[in-house]
């Protein structure tokens, strides 16, 4: 792990590796680290990138010592994704210093996903640990090499994954936003340490892979007047609003979620209105221990369309039925059935 590097020099935006991409990225991400040195200790809040080599870190402020950080995953060491009962999801474990990294030593580290999305990006950033360590196993970490030569600004399309699976890795890309325009540059000097591949990707598709760097692009001092790329269209990880018709009584059979398509957020608003849908509680439960999250959303996403917005229990009935019967074991399969007909039964007149 190196601190303060990779960054432009107003500090607004980081720098990656010619043939290294973007895989996810998120926002408001709380950051906890403990270690000998006073520089890396406290909480800060920022963003966060998984990359096809590496964990960034940017700080939101200015006056942190720490403003960034970067972890290739072969320093990374012991990390588990963690879902308590009480408080947000987080990602906790070990990361080692990188010779010349501006640190040394060891650290303990904690990233606390408080509007969600931990789940998502925390299975990806596994898997990848995973497969660079199959791709390459280092005795110990990789020595920082500082980024040489011009930096220049691309289009996302260079630098971000657009696909389902990457490498091996599976990644829900949809899920997040992509990074905002004018922060992520792209230096000519390829990856010093290898990643999620061995050596850098020839020709580009929507696999994860990217084209060559373009011939004299314009370096970072002229990118702010002449490359202000728009961001690209990705596909929404909501649905968008559908009319209500005022259908927002308290007293009607249906109340209307609209903008939600992720579990996490459903939760959110029945716990805010004391409205908490029993089924909906236990079936995620159920499924994520069979590791259907990625159909969870699917499913809120077809309640809503063919509920003109609405998630009703007869809707949710309709999908999660055939979902059990197809992802649980025959063991629990009648008994998971079981409670869903009985909590619909008895849940008739919760508003949901």
């Amino acid at each position: 792990m190196a601190v303060n590097v990779d960054r432009t020099p107003d500090g607004k935006g980081i720098v990656l590796y010619n043939g290294e991409l973007v895989l996810l990225y998120t926002k408001q991400v709380n950051l906890r680290l403990k270690s000998a040195e006073n520089l890396m200790n406290g909480n800060r809040s920022g963003s966060l990138y998984l990359t096809t080599h590496r964990l960034i870190f940017t700080s939101e402020s200015k006056k942190d010592p720490l403003q960034s950080f970067s972890v290739p995953f072969h320093c990374l060491r012991d990390v588990k994704l963690e879902q308590p009962v009480f408080g947000a999801n987080y990602l906790a474990g070990d990361v080692m210093a990188q010779p010349n990294g501006n640190w040394t030593g060891d650290a303990n580290f904690k990233l606390i996903f408080n509007h969600g999305g931990c789940i998502e990006f925390g299975k990806a950033m596994l898997q990848a640990i995973e497969v660079s360590r199959n791709v390459n196993s280092y005795n110990s970490p990789p020595p920082y090499v500082a980024v040489g030569g011009d930096i220049f600004q691309q289009p996302p399309p260079y630098y971000m994954c657009q696909s389902a699976n990457a490498y091996g890795v599976n990644i829900p890309y949809q899920a997040f936003e992509p990074p905002p325009p004018g922060v992520v540059f792209v230096t000519s000097a390829p990856p010093p340490y290898t990643g999620l591949f061995v050596s850098t990707p020839a020709t580009a598709s929507a696999a994860g892979t990217h084209t060559a760097m373009p011939a004299n692009p314009p370096p970072y001092e002229a990118a702010a007047t002449s490359f202000n790329y728009p961001p690209i269209p990705t596909p929404s990880a909501t649905a968008p609003p559908y009319p209500t018709n005022g259908q927002n009584g308290a007293n009607e059979e249906n109340t209307t979620f609209i903008d939600m398509i992720r579990a996490e957020d459903l939760e959110k608003e029945l716990r805010k209105s004391g409205k908490y849908l029993i089924l909906a509680e236990i079936l995620r439960i159920r499924l994520e221990e069979y590791g259907v999250q990625e159909k969870w959303r699917e499913i809120f996403r077809q309640a809503l369309e063919e509920g003109s917005g609405k998630v009703s229990l007869t809707s949710l009935q309709q999908h999660w039925l055939p979902l059990a019967r197809e992802a649980v074991p025959e063991s629990v399969k009648q008994e998971l059935i079981s409670q869903i007909l009985n909590c619909s039964v008895n849940l008739k007149n919760l508003i949901i």
